[in-house]
């Protein structure tokens, strides 16, 4: 807590700006922009990488909590009720529920595409590939002050001699170009068939055939 307190209280005295990261607000999204004026930056991610993710990590997701939530429910994910219900009665295998995960998440993110156009879109891949130039436009978009400092920080955070997954949940250097391709070496080839066959046609909003 006083790290939190030090590092917030410096940031505060340069005048920085906040950033709330969290994926499952992007739920929340159209609610937090209006409620507290937020420039919002929805960031789409290949589902056969989520999916990686949420198996590497091992990371369960407790869908029950959705269905407790009737204006979600009604406003974003009712199309899906039935799986969501499916999946909190029992639980399945961690590749079902991240693909069922990456489907409620774009597909709302499909909506607010429509409804937002003043939303930044952007695929986590083409930052990765090229993370100073999309960085720059980033900043530029949102009033910010592109320096040399800030290049520095991208380069550091995105280097090739970073690891190619975090280390912790805690960990945010990685190597870029290596990270977004990792779910190739991960995922049988029979993991990644399902994945796209599941998620199609809302991933292909989003991906090509050149990116599977």
């Amino acid at each position: 807590m006083a790290r939190d307190w030090a590092a917030t209280a410096r940031f505060r005295a340069r005048h920085a700006r906040p950033l709330l990261k969290d994926p499952i607000a992007v739920f929340s999204s159209e609610w937090l922009c209006d409620t507290f004026d937020m420039d919002c930056i929805v960031l789409v991610r290949h589902p056969a990488a989520f999916v990686d993710s949420i198996i590497w990590r091992e990371l369960r997701h407790p869908f029950e909590h959705f269905l407790a939530q009737s204006l979600l429910m009604r406003d974003l994910l009712g199309d899906h009720e039935d799986e969501i219900r499916r999946y909190a009665e029992r639980e399945q295998s961690l590749l079902d529920q991240g693909i069922l995960l990456w489907i409620l998440i774009h597909d709302a993110i499909l909506r607010f595409r429509k409804r937002r156009p003043q939303w930044q879109f952007l695929r986590l891949e083409d930052i990765a590939r090229e993370p100073q130039a999309n960085f720059r436009e980033m900043y530029d978009r949102l009033g910010l002050v592109f320096d040399d400092g800030v290049a520095r920080t991208i380069e550091e955070h995105s280097s090739a001699g970073n690891p190619e997954k975090a280390t912790s949940m805690a960990a945010v250097k990685r190597d870029s170009q290596a990270s977004i391709v990792a779910w190739k070496r991960h995922l049988t080839q029979a993991q990644i068939d399902e994945i796209r066959g599941r998620v199609a046609p809302i991933s292909d909003a989003f991906y090509g055939d050149e990116d599977w």
